[in-house]
């Protein structure tokens, strides 16, 4: 998937700022920092449950240390993404899903990795452009267009409750991951002319009309589907975990160690050259 490391949106009349980026991606976080302070927010909601959860996202982590009295946690609990994308997938479709993840992942921690370390060379080959792979329809949908809409809803929440409480002209960040930005956008876009939290949006259909309470529920399906997908999908998950990250770990091994030997091997022809 080729997108953009970082996604800006302004929605003026609403007097809010949409920042999308790429979590495992170090070298975008200052750029993050400074679209933050230019815009001047006086409350910043980012793709976490709270201000106190940590996270492995490196622009995430950097502004809820530099912003913490102005933070908000916007997301669900990520076990409950987690349940209800294991128990509403066919058990089929999730053994191709985990496939192909399984199959990407070294291109995905190739592209991050040459992104962060080599990026003259990178943004010379992919100008403007970040590559990621092995994203299929199904965790899609649970992982992003489903927090999509979540998110969008716990964002107009907390914007009702401070309008409750009199504050009316405030300026806002939404700081997430990059390929929730279109639906966000399309949620708020909505609420601006209806008035409606669970208003459609055209970024993903999951429902025609979404609310909060349906969306915390982990079990999309009837109780025995659910509960019947998600045995079958853990024990597909941790079989193929088993296969693909022990032998992953091997080739890093094994690449690392001819690298070494090729150095060893270079360092000892110099100095037989000099003797």
């Amino acid at each position: 998937m080729r997108e953009r490391p970082v996604v800006t949106v302004a929605v003026e009349d609403m007097g809010i700022l949409l920042i999308g980026s790429v979590h495992t991606l170090y070298r975008n976080v200052p750029g993050v920092i400074d679209e933050i302070e230019r815009f001047s927010p006086g409350y910043i909601a980012i793709e976490l449950i709270d201000r106190n959860q940590e996270s492995t996202s490196h622009e995430i982590e950097n502004i809820r240390r530099m912003y913490y009295p102005k933070i908000f946690g916007i997301d669900r609990p990520i076990d409950i993404t987690v349940k209800r994308y294991l128990g509403g997938t066919d058990p089929g479709v999730f053994l191709r899903e985990e496939i192909m993840r399984y199959a990407c992942l070294p291109l995905n921690i190739a592209s991050s990795l040459s992104y962060d370390h080599l990026h003259g060379l990178y943004n010379r080959l992919f100008p403007g452009r970040f590559y990621t792979f092995g994203w299929s329809e199904d965790d899609t949908r649970r992982y992003i267009y489903e927090r999509d809409e979540y998110m969008a809803g716990k964002f107009i929440d907390l914007m009702r409750s401070l309008k409750d409480s009199g504050i009316t002209h405030e300026r806002y960040v939404i700081l997430t991951g990059r390929r929730h930005i279109p639906g966000i956008l399309c949620i708020l876009e909505a609420y601006r002319y209806t008035n409606d939290v669970g208003s459609y949006y055209a970024g993903g259909k999951v429902l025609d009309v979404f609310s909060l309470k349906e969306l915390e529920d982990p079990l999309p399906l009837a109780y025995d589907k659910s509960r019947d997908n998600y045995i079958k999908n853990r024990f597909i998950k941790s079989i193929l975990s088993s296969l693909f990250l022990p032998a992953y770990s091997l080739l890093f091994f094994i690449i690392a160690l001819a690298i070494l030997l090729a150095v060893i091997a270079g360092i000892y022809s110099a100095i037989s050259a000099l003797i």
